[in-house]
């Protein structure tokens, strides 16, 4: 999934946790009919393993064919938002009006998979409630929880996650190996490859010991080989720790099977703790005043950087830009940083959950400065996209913004807090300029702070356009109402002012809600008026699609095709790919529309189906391909390919009981979709037509099948095809295609997931313009 810095799906050299790793996997194993066993919290101290264990076991699922989802809730901080959070990171976004908790829970009823939340201690009592109900109405879903604290629900099996093992003396053969030592001397050895650290194990052992055999603080231990021998690691351990340290029976209580000893299971929780923060406090110190100014900078950060966004947001006075670099690259040997993932060559970098934290509390007397600077960065990001993305980088410029959403929440977050109402609109302005709430799955999100925004602003222009947008984005939802016309028409009188936005959204709910033609000249003369002031500015397209969808469906037949046929080809001389996919839509719409009685027409709408279907799924947009299949459903009617018709109609319910995307709400859709399918079923019959409809509408609830379908369909027809050729990866799952293998039995193949295997088969169909029955005779000829 593309969305920002995705969770690891796997962990590589998870050490001395195979016991663990067995258990767990037992414990998150399907469960059928009962509620209890189908939540599973892994519980204990930060810096004991908890997220790397439960990634395995989430991979480890998904190999052997399980549908699991993953979902990083370290960088959600409004409980308020946890339903929104969880669903974008499942991609499984409702962008229509249903309550955000019913939507999510109604879409994971039919699932049977393994979802992960990952740090959940923040959010313990949000994240219990949201589980008890999930669990309640989903039977084939199973939780499994990392938190610091279990959540306590009653069906909650609490796996309590205790140090590595290390032997409590060191009375030991010459010849015995620990987990705890094992992880040392692998981390050592990646910084210092060559080097004979296992004559050392003793010391190394008793170095694991004195830090309880937490895995994190192991690797901070090993990071310092660069700069301290073991003799000397060992010599300033006593001082680093702030709490003494006896080799009793006690050291391995949590999980060691000593309970018969009479220990106290929070006394050792609340030491390991203290051993693990005396470790930090000690990478603190060896740190110099540049590295400890730009890791506790670099924990503002939610998810992940690249060294450009650290250079913008960190570097002051105090710390010069030009050292930024080398200072990144010490805390990277010093493990403070993780390297996540390259995105378009450019490396992004993270910190694990407990460092950040610990830099985050060290961010005190500086951190509404810093979080100033973050706020000015992402908002002149957002705005230089919002001004740039028309052209051939438009889908670079759509991927980029939304990597870069969860910088937007917290930094909305910042202004509202503070009452900084045009500050956090100026941002939101800029976000929906760039229109990534709509292909990036985030409506409701953004309709959210649009209105909470509106909520703190006094009566004015200001409220006025924040009301504006939270209407446009409500009708696009499928929500048509005027109630907050009313109030905006009474600002803008008070104020003698007109509001862009206003205009915008009223011409919308006029072209969807409530169809008038007066809307089209409004539409037309608001972008003229745009491209006049500023052709460079974007804003004019955007204007000029809605021009062209009223034109469609509250014009005359030679209105429409004059509008629409001039942005296609508006659109088609800027070449941006999302855009020209829009222009394609409301050029087949007014095929299907006003000439559906016309062969020809017909035959274009579906060839521009068939171009523009692909656009939308390479980047997996949440939103087009829904009013898509509605089109070429009522396409697929209108010339007699009934069964088509009926399962596109199926796919349209599907995809809108899965995303909450209401194409059915509004006016013009709802005739054209109805329309469609009162001809579907008088040409196949009831029974016949509600077969295909329900069997097409439980394979689209599953919004990546639903899609394969499209792009399939798409490849189906004579319409252009892409020259494009495979990559090394695609053509191997080509291959397996056409040797019989399912996508389960691929994904197992290839080590992927099975989401994975669906994306390639979307970009092979694409490229190769054939299906899976055809797909190997183009093989033989093109390879």
């Amino acid at each position: 999934m593309d969305t920002g810095s995705p969770m690891p799906s796997r962990v590589d050299d998870l050490v001395g946790r195979d016991d663990e790793l067995r258990q767990v996997s037992q414990l998150a194993a399907p469960v059928t009919g009962a509620t209890r066993g189908r939540v599973v919290t892994i519980h204990g101290v930060g810096g004991g393993g908890k997220t790397r264990l439960a990634q395995e076991v989430v991979h480890q699922a998904e190999a052997d064919g399980r549908d699991v989802g993953r979902v990083r809730l370290r960088q959600l901080r409004d409980p308020q938002m946890l339903i929104q959070h969880i669903a974008s990171e499942l991609q499984l976004q409702d962008m229509g009006d249903r309550q955000p908790g019913k939507a999510l829970i109604a879409t994971l009823r039919q699932r049977n998979m393994l979802i992960l939340l990952d740090n959940c201690e923040h959010l313990r009592g949000a994240v219990r409630r949201f589980v008890a109900a999930l669990l309640a109405a989903a039977p084939g879903v199973t939780v499994l929880a990392t938190s610091r604290e279990p959540l306590r629900i009653r069906s909650e099996v609490v796996f309590a996650l205790g140090p590595l093992h290390v032997p409590r003396t060191a009375d030991f053969r010459p010849d015995d190996r620990f987990a705890a030592a094992e992880l040392f001397i692998s981390r050592a050895e990646q910084a210092r490859p060559g080097v004979n650290f296992r004559r050392h194990y003793r010391a190394i052992v008793d170095l694991c010991r004195r830090v309880d055999g937490l895995p994190l603080a192991i690797e901070l231990l090993a990071s310092n080989v660069l700069s301290f021998s073991i003799a000397e690691i060992a010599e300033r351990l006593p001082v680093i720790l702030s709490t003494p340290f006896d080799n009793s029976a006690k050291a391995d209580a949590l999980d060691w099977g000593l309970d018969e000893l009479d220990l106290d299971p929070e006394d050792d929780v609340a030491r390991a703790d203290a051993a693990f923060t005396s470790m930090l406090d000690w990478s603190w110190q060896l740190c110099s005043c540049a590295e400890q100014l730009l890791w506790r900078r670099l924990a503002l950060f939610p998810d992940s950087w690249d060294l450009t966004i650290a250079r913008a947001v960190c570097a002051d006075d105090d710390l010069p830009a030009d050292v930024i670099d080398a200072t990144h690259a010490s805390l990277v040997q010093k493990s403070v940083i993780v390297r996540v993932d390259e995105v378009n060559g450019t490396t992004r970098w993270r910190m694990l959950e407990t460092i950040r934290n610990y830099g985050e509390h060290q961010l005190t007397i500086e951190a509404d400065e810093v979080r100033w600077r973050h706020y000015c960065w992402i908002t002149e990001t957002f705005e230089h996209a919002a001004r740039s993305w028309l052209g051939p980088q438009e889908i670079d410029v759509l991927r980029h913004c939304r990597r870069l959403l969860p910088d937007v929440w917290l930094a909305l977050d910042f202004c509202t807090e503070r009452g900084e109402a045009a500050k956090a609109l100026r941002l939101l302005d800029a976000v929906f300029g760039t229109r990534i709430p709509f292909p990036g799955g985030v409506v409701n999100e953004t309709s959210y702070w649009f209105n909470r925004v509106a909520e703190l602003t006094e009566p004015g222009m200001m409220r006025a356009n924040a009301l504006a947008a939270a209407s446009y984005v409500d009708l696009c939802k499928g929500s048509p109402t005027d109630a907050r016309f009313d109030e905006i028409r009474a600002l803008e009188a008070a104020t003698g002012e007109k509001s862009l936005m206003a205009t915008v959204a009223e011409a919308v709910y006029s072209t969807f809600g409530k169809p008038s033609k007066d809307s089209i000249p409004v539409m037309e003369q608001a972008s003229k008026d745009a491209y006049n002031a500023d052709p460079e500015n974007p804003a004019w397209a955007n204007l000029a699609m809605w021009g062209a969808f009223s034109a469609v469906f509250n014009g005359d037949r030679d209105t429409a095709e004059r509008v629409s046929a001039k942005f296609l080809a508006d659109s088609e001389r800027i070449g941006a790919q999302h855009q020209l996919g829009w222009a394609r839509w409301t050029r087949a719409m007014f095929c299907i529309v006003h000439c559906s009685d016309e062969p020809d027409r017909l035959a274009e709408a579906e060839r521009l189906f068939a171009s523009s279907i692909p656009i939308h799924a390479s980047f997996n947009d949440r939103w087009g391909p829904t009013w898509w299949a509605l089109a070429e459903s009522a396409r697929s009617a209108a010339a007699g390919e009934h069964e088509r018709a009926a399962r596109l109609g199926g796919i349209v319910a599907g995809m809108t009981e899965t995303t909450g995307t209401r194409c059915d709400k509004l006016v013009g859709f709802q005739d054209a979709l109805s329309r469609g399918q009162n001809q579907a079923r008088a040409g196949l019959g009831q029974q016949r037509y509600m077969e295909l409809f329900n069997e097409a509408r439980e394979e689209a609830l599953h919004y990546d099948d639903a899609l394969a379908v499209l792009v399939q369909l798409a490849a189906e027809t004579d319409g252009e095809r892409g020259d494009e050729p495979l990559s090394v990866r695609e053509l191997e799952v080509a291959h397996l295609v056409t040797q019989q293998y399912s996508d389960h039995e691929i994904a197992k193949k290839l080590f992927i997931a099975k989401s994975t295997v669906r994306v390639h088969l979307r970009n092979i169909y694409r490229k190769s313009g054939r299906n899976r029955e055809t797909l190997a005779t183009w093989l033989e000829q093109a390879h």
